[in-house]
This record gives C-alpha cells, structure tokens and sequence, in this order.
C-alpha cells in the first residue's frame, strides 16, 4: 500500500511540477513547453499502465489547449494550433505505449509468482508423499527428492541434489532402472518398471518405479512393494508344497 501512495504522490508532483513551468515558462519555452508535456504522460504510463498514460495524455492535451489558448504565446500566434494537436497526439500515442509496456511487465511478473508459488505448493505435496519422488534433468543431476528417497536410501539431502546417481553412489550397474531412465530423458518415453534393489547399507527391497517425462527432466516415482513381493512368495511356496504333497500322494495311491 505504502508503494501505491509513493507512485501517486510522483504523479502528482510530476502534474503540478508540468502546470507550474507551463504558467512560469511558456513566454521563454515556446514550442518546448509541449514536449515537457511527455514528462507526466510517461509517469502517468509508468504508474498506472496503458490505460493511465492514454489518459494523463488526453487530460493534459485539454489543459494545454484552455491554458495556451487563453495565454496565446507567440508561437501559437506563428504556428497556430497545429503544434500542439502534433504534440498531444504524439504524447497520448507515448503514454499508451510506455502503459502497456509497464502492465506486460507486471503481469509477467504476476505469471511468474504464481507460478513459483504454484511449484512451491506442489513440491511440499510431494514432501509429505510416502512413496518415493526425484526429479532428474536432462543433465542427469538430481533436481529434487522428497523424504521418502532420502529415508529409503540413507543419504542426506545435500550429498544427492546437484549430482549425478553415479557421483552419488547409488548406481547398481545390473539394474535397469538406469538405462530406463536414460530411454526417458532420450525418448521423452513413459515407463514402469519393477525389481529387487540393493542399498548401500546393505537393505534388499522390491521397489515399483513409474518413469515419466516433464520440462525439467524426468520425473520418478517409487513405490515399495517388498511385502506384497513377500506374500506372492509365501503363496508360491505353499503351491509348491501343497502341490509336492499331492504328487506324493498320487504315487502312493
């Protein structure tokens, strides 16, 4: 608020600052007095936008024809009206210009606030997720992880963002999520893919990995699917016995 009431506080001084040199002046400026007139049109752009700088412009267009229509300088005398119609003209067509110059800037600086809130929104999301989240870019460098990564793998934050898997450490060379990942961030190609994972402490998990291309780079998300692998194991096993007992029996019979 305090930064809208210095703008205008510009403004208004820049106006009256215009009305003053114009009622001191004019005898001496002649014909310059119309091009100071573009001082508080381009303010009037800066400040307000498109819209305030076509309008300072029109506003000052009136004053400057009541004013030197009734002082009627010498110039006006020589010249008549023309200069300043020209010079009006030419000032309303810079105050728009220099306007919608200002409102491109500030509405891509509104763009890119929201959407850097919007990100900020999104990667707290992930945050909170259970499932593992990373985003890679093309560069192979680790962009983001969420907490889940970093508990799953048992490194810290600082020792992945920035580098690569191999610099990090974690690259199994016989497991294909690096080479699918590769395929991702070649091809722009979406993929799943699931298998046992080795962790440098040593840990052995079933993880689901959903490969997917985004601006950055690639995105991955992992899921852990070590007891559902567990269960389908305990149930093939009791096929097999139940099945070894059935194969003994029909011998017997």
């Amino acid at each position: 608020m305090k930064k809208i009431s210095w703008q205008y506080l510009v403004l208004l001084i820049s106006w009256l600052a215009y009305g003053l040199v114009t009622i001191l002046f004019v005898g001496r400026l002649g014909p310059a007095i119309i091009i100071s007139s573009l001082i508080p049109i381009i303010i009037s752009g800066l400040v307000l936008g498109m819209k305030g700088g076509i309008l300072s412009g029109l506003l000052i267009t009136v004053y400057n024809m009541m004013f030197l229509g009734y002082v009627n300088p010498p110039f006006i005398t020589v010249f008549g009206s023309f200069p300043l119609l020209f010079g009006s003209a030419i000032g309303i067509m810079i105050g728009g210009v220099v306007g919608r110059i200002r409102d491109l800037g500030v509405g891509l600086k509104e763009r890119d606030s929201l959407l850097s809130d919007s990100d900020e929104r999104f990667r707290r999301s992930l945050d909170d997720l259970p499932e593992g989240c990373q985003i890679l870019g093309f560069d192979r460098r680790f962009r983001y992880v969420n907490d889940a990564v970093i508990e799953r793998i048992g490194i810290k934050r600082q020792n992945l963002l920035g580098k690569t898997a191999i610099e990090a450490g974690i690259v199994n060379t016989d497991s294909k999520l690096h080479p699918t990942i590769e395929k991702c961030l070649d091809g722009r190609v979406s993929s799943d893919l699931e298998e046992e994972v080795v962790f440098p402490d040593g840990r052995v998990r079933w993880l689901e990995f959903s490969i997917r291309p985004v601006p950055e780079g690639v995105f991955v998300l992992s899921r852990d699917r070590t007891e559902r692998k567990k269960g389908e194991e305990k149930v093939l096993e009791s096929e097999r016995r139940y099945r070894g007992l059935f194969d003994s029996s029909a011998v017997v019979i």
